[in-house]
């Protein structure tokens, strides 16, 4: 698919092609996938890009074979999915569109993608991940061992989820124009979100948008422990709460959070604190905007 290049050699005994990166020809040889400069294009492994096909398990294969570096590439399309669970540990991986229309679609009740070891040095940027108001975005599960670490999320819009980022045991998280809508047809709430997010050191918030589509029983943005936490030019709009500080459960008290030139709009609390002994040392709420029950 897509302008791959492939290396048509023969089969070799007991080998079984995986129809991603290893094809059978007609005539009985073996088409491998050329990988060029540690890129992995979804066209190029099979995927297709007019939701039809479920790409699960090709997506999965292709982030290990990146797990030690180099992107994968997510042309224009449509892309169904269900759940990508990477159970290894990443570091320095791209997981890059091509803008909007670059899209993951879950059409299932789990999450779109989960990664359940250790991530360190993960960029994405410029796609988008839709759902089906019963899905879930992106989780990041805390590791057995150290941190998640050094995570990039540009340009990313997440719609029509019930939860939209999970991100827990997090150093250096970094998100910029990230759009994360969430809904949900059913009465159950299930601690329905946009994020929930716990990190320890340098976790930045730029110019994001955060909103429940007028569900007013949604929290936005749930966060735990923090340290050095700054939200600037975000929107937080049409849901229940807009920032909940709930640290009653931390084992450690947070540091300095910044919230400085943003918006709370059309929400039933714009900011709601849940702090036990072990608190947050300083807020800083500086030049926001809040109306209609902001």
């Amino acid at each position: 698919g897509g302008s791959a290049m492939y290396k048509i050699r023969s089969l070799n005994e007991n080998e079984e092609v995986d129809n991603t990166f290893t094809f059978l020809t007609n005539n009985n040889l073996v088409a491998e996938l050329i990988i060029k400069d540690k890129t992995i294009s979804l066209l190029e492994i099979g995927c297709k890009s007019d939701n039809t096909e479920n790409c699960d398990t090709k997506i999965y294969k292709a982030i290990s074979k990146l797990q030690n570096g180099g992107t994968l590439f997510i042309p224009t399309g449509k892309y169904l999915v269900s759940h990508i669970a990477i159970d290894f540990d990443v570091t320095n991986l791209n997981i890059v569109g091509q803008g909007f229309e670059s899209t993951l679609y879950n059409n299932t009740t789990a999450w779109t993608i989960e990664f359940l070891n250790k991530v360190v040095d993960l960029y994405i940027d410029n796609m988008s991940i839709w759902c089906n108001n019963n899905a879930y975005g992106i989780k990041f599960t805390k590791p057995i061992d150290g941190n998640n670490g050094r995570i990039r999320i540009n340009n990313i819009t997440i719609r029509n989820c019930r939860k939209g980022i999970y991100a827990h045991s997090m150093v250096y998280f970094d998100m910029k124009c990230v759009h994360i809508g969430v809904t949900n047809t059913n009465s159950d709430n299930n601690e329905n979100y946009a994020m929930d997010y716990d990190g320890y050191e340098y976790n930045s918030f730029d110019t994001c948008s955060f909103n429940a589509n007028s569900r007013s029983d949604f929290p936005l943005v749930i966060l735990h422990q923090a340290n050095w936490l700054n939200f600037f030019n975000c929107e937080f709009a049409y849901g229940g709460i807009g920032l909940l500080f709930d640290t009653e459960n931390t084992t450690s008290t947070s540091g300095q959070i910044n919230i400085n030139n943003c918006k709370l709009y059309n929400l039933t609390t714009g900011i709601e604190l849940k702090i036990s002994t072990k608190a947050i040392n300083v807020i800083k709420i500086i030049q926001n905007t809040f109306y209609n029950k902001g």
